[in-house]
């Protein structure tokens, strides 16, 4: 048997010549049909053709992620970050920035430079506890701003024409003028919805999840030795460490997650006045999804009594979801599912509460036009009805 300095020597060897090595970690892979399956990764090819050492090679469209076991979940990065206008998250000093362009350096990535266009918020400081944390990110992804703000670390905000970011202030023109910002008082930096863009892809990509936190999407991807290389969905190359990919997520192929679409339509009945809106990939209180443990990067969160409605288009056949009540209740809250296609109910749930187990959910569509997603009042009305439609979704 070879030793680890030989073993280590030989992967050095093959990533210098450019041959394919296996990474070491095992991988579950996930299709859209069937069960998961397990191995260890060979490469990556173009377009998303993943190779299994000692399988079969996996097409990206017929999968819905590949995941180390071992080191899932992933919850989204610490310390100092971008939040890109797609969604996706990079952790990093942020070093400069103005009215162009970000630099930010990656102990993962490198030296990345990102058009300011693709950027909805700096976080040079954000705040250290992790659901604090999530529920700060959750906000300003949903929030539209008509100007750009400085969030400061005692809540208070600054709004005004941000102008530059740098080692020491940020600095920002208000109705009073320009003035500087000492950095280390800065929470975040958001920029004017009506500024930012991001385009949804309309080919299969994937979102790739990194041992720092960092979540990026990538439009292709290939391997080249010991890396993963691709293009960013923000117009970069980058070249990614295999060791540190812990998942990809596809998107756009045989699977559409219903938080990545508009509803058709949207109704919540208080029981008693208090009204809550819906959230995407996050609970009800804007957390991650979490059912009895089980996370969902994916899905819906909702509060008694709600009905969120889309159309369907015919090109899908069944709906999938894990259905219950949010951690984030203690236990608590207990509400009923109910799955409706075209105003008949399809499925529906027995009362759940914050201890019952998370519900599958599968309702083949047929011909159906219109999926409304109900949760409804059990017992206690509404209090603590945390619901998740986790990882619900649509597939061809």
């Amino acid at each position: 048997m070879p030793t680890r300095a030989l073993r280590k020597l030989l992967a050095v060897v093959l990533f210098l010549v450019g041959a394919p090595v296996t990474c070491a970690d095992e991988f579950e892979f996930q299709p859209v049909d069937g069960t998961a399956v397990r191995g260890r990764l060979g490469g990556l090819e173009r377009p998303w053709r993943l190779l299994v050492i000692g399988g079969n090679a996996l097409d990206g469209r017929d999968l819905l992620w590949a995941r180390k076991s071992a080191a899932w979940p992933v919850l989204g990065p610490s310390g100092s970050q971008v939040l890109l206008a797609n969604g996706d998250r990079l952790r990093g000093i942020l070093q400069r920035a103005t009215a162009e362009n970000l630099e930010l350096n990656s102990e993962l990535l490198g030296d990345v430079s990102i058009p300011l266009e693709q950027v909805r918020a700096m976080l040079p400081n954000p705040p250290a506890d992790r659901p604090a944390r999530e529920r700060f990110c959750s906000r300003l992804a949903a929030d539209r701003r008509k100007h750009d703000i400085v969030v400061l670390g005692n809540g208070d905000e600054i709004s005004g024409t941000f102008l530059e970011l740098g080692d020491a202030a940020v600095r920002i023109e208000t109705a009073q003028g320009a003035i500087d910002i000492n950095r280390a008082e800065v929470r975040a930096v958001a920029m004017s919805s009506d500024l930012v863009s991001a385009s949804r892809p309309e080919h299969l990509y994937a979102q790739i999840m990194l041992a720092d936190g960092s979540e990026v999407s990538l439009l292709q991807a290939w391997t080249e030795g010991l890396r993963l290389r691709g293009q960013s969905a923000f117009g970069r190359e980058l070249s990614i460490p295999l060791s540190q990919v812990i998942a990809m997520e596809f998107r756009n192929g045989r699977a559409t997650y219903v938080s990545d679409l508009e509803p058709a339509d949207y109704r919540h009945t208080p029981y008693l006045g208090v009204e809550y809106d819906w959230q995407r990939d996050r609970s009800v209180l804007g957390n991650v999804q979490s059912i009895r443990g089980q996370v969902f990067r994916k899905g819906v969160g909702v509060h008694s009594r709600s009905e969120l409605s889309y159309d369907l288009n015919g090109s899908h056949r069944r709906f999938e979801a894990v259905a219950g009540v949010d951690d984030e209740t203690g236990g608590h809250g207990s509400v009923v599912f109910r799955v409706v296609l075209d105003g008949k109910v399809a499925w529906e749930s027995e009362p759940l509460t914050g201890r019952s187990r998370p519900q599958p959910v599968r309702v083949e569509l047929g011909a159906s036009k219109r999926i409304t997603l109900v949760v409804d009042f059990a017992e206690l009305g509404d209090v603590q009805d945390h619901a998740d439609w986790g990882d619900a979704r649509l597939v061809r």
